[in-house]
């Protein structure tokens, strides 16, 4: 039986073209993290660790993605420094700040929106105190 890979998740901006060990896709068996969480949910992870790379399975385990939390998702960008990055994140960046330079006004009022909303975790963190 052959193994199946983690395809990394995408950064917003960019399509992931790798697993989570660093291969193209190819001709090997693909699934997403959220078919890996599934299949660990049902199977558990010692049964999962049989049929999935265990690079893959692993740094799954290991990064969060944008979704769950952008901030680790840029570490993870960035864990090998410049020279272990990926070399459009460069341009990447330099890009996105170009976006904010030419649309500040825009940029300031979604992070003041983002401050106001409520964090729905803390909120509840609170109420249990």
């Amino acid at each position: 039986m052959e193994v199946s890979h983690v395809v990394r998740p995408d950064l917003p901006w960019r399509k992931s073209t790798t697993t989570e060990c660093g291969r193209t896709g190819g001709n090997r068996p693909l699934m997403t993290r959220d078919e890996l969480i599934a299949k660990v949910k049902l199977e558990g992870i010692q049964r999962a660790a049989l049929s999935v790379c265990m690079t893959c399975l692993e740094t799954a385990r290991r990064w969060a993605d944008w979704r769950r939390d952008p901030v680790q998702a840029m570490a993870r960008e960035t864990y090998h420094g410049s020279h272990g990055a990926d070399p459009r994140l460069k341009n990447e960046l330099l890009a996105l700040a170009a976006l904010v330079e030419a649309h500040r006004d825009e940029f300031d009022e979604m992070l003041t929106g983002l401050a106001g909303t409520i964090s729905l975790d803390a909120a509840r963190r609170a109420r249990r105190r």
